[in-house]
């Protein structure tokens, strides 16, 4: 890999360890060695959106879609975007077409969280059981699991 893919690579080591400002420095450096590497721009808008700069995280992920939207990773971190914005119809939009291109559990998982968040724990519960049926790795099967069940509860409560 070149210079630009090496700093894109340790961005994300960096953004792993929570170290949120290094990982944003190393894909400023990527992103200035290579204006089409778009892990950079993507690697900016996931830490502009934990460092809660939602309006720059936005502009940063819909740039890189307009680079190429056909990667499906790209559209689900601008779902959890809208998601933390709140904006739910566009977060369901994202993850869906994210879904799309390429189911995964992670995916799924989103989808319900958005379904929940919109009111609709039926829907929430059929997505959370696609998502335990991808088999998710376990760290993210135990956070689907805890969503399934306050889906659950929440479908209690409806009735």
């Amino acid at each position: 890999p070149g210079r630009a893919e090496l700093h894109v690579h340790r961005g994300h080591a960096r953004l792993a360890e929570g170290k949120l400002d290094d990982a944003l420095a190393d894909f400023d450096l990527a992103a200035g060695l290579d204006s089409t590497l778009i892990a950079a721009v993507v690697g900016r808008g996931v830490v502009l959106r934990l460092r809660g700069n939602l309006e720059e995280a936005e502009k940063e992920l819909t740039r890189a879609l307009a680079m190429d939207p056909t990667r499906p990773e790209t559209h689900l971190e601008r779902a959890r975007v809208y998601l933390d914005w709140k904006l739910l119809a566009d977060a369901e939009r994202d993850a869906r077409e994210s879904l799309r291109m390429r189911s995964t559990s992670e995916g799924f998982h989103l989808l319900g969280v958005v379904l929940l968040e919109k009111g609709d724990a039926q829907r929430a519960i059929r997505t959370f059981e696609a998502a335990l049926i991808a088999s998710p790795a376990p760290l993210l099967r135990k956070r689907i699991e805890e969503d399934l069940a306050k889906a659950r509860r929440e479908k209690e409560k409806q009735k």
